[in-house]
């Protein structure tokens, strides 16, 4: 990041698992350009006192291979995340449509999709077999676990105790 006409301010986290936790605020200038690597570093733009607008420039090399993860601004818990792959996307919209619409292969489908590679999808086929028959969902729980995904794991703990 750089200043093009005026300072700019910004307060950064760093990324542990799935938490944010505030680490310092910085003012970039033209002297101080800052360098942000995105895999272990957020970054959130504070007002300036003095700031009524200007010109900031930033430069993304972005990894196409990262999930977008959003997190909630005062907790600064991870809330979401968002698959970076388009086949994600779309079987994800895919298990979405098949639920609303209530279709009767909608479980036959999920049974497919919990084994998808990626976590997003094979959650939410899980959540569908679920509803469907806990009994048989928790079936595929250790097949879930094997990803070895802290996210996942965290998302089944509840489930498993349950059971």
């Amino acid at each position: 990041m750089f200043a093009v006409d005026r300072p700019f301010k910004v307060q950064r986290y760093t990324l542990n698992s799935h938490q944010l936790e505030k680490s310092d605020a910085v003012i970039i200038d033209k002297n101080s350009p800052l360098i942000i690597d995105g895999s272990r570093t957020v970054f959130d733009y504070l007002p300036l006192d003095f700031e009524s607008g200007g010109l900031m420039g930033r430069i993304n090399w972005p990894d196409r291979s990262a999930d977008i993860s959003v997190f909630h601004r005062v907790s600064l818990r991870k809330v979401a995340w968002l698959p970076h792959d388009e086949s994600a996307a779309r079987y994800l919209v895919s298990l979405e449509l098949l639920e609303t619409l209530q279709d009767p292969e909608r479980t036959r489908v999920a049974e497919e999709l919990v084994y998808h590679y990626h976590p997003a999808v094979a959650w939410k086929a899980f959540q569908m077999l679920y509803q469907a028959d806990p009994q048989i969902a928790l079936n595929y729980v250790p097949l879930l676990k094997k990803r070895q995904d802290t996210r996942l794991d965290n998302l089944l703990a509840p489930l498993e105790k349950a059971a």
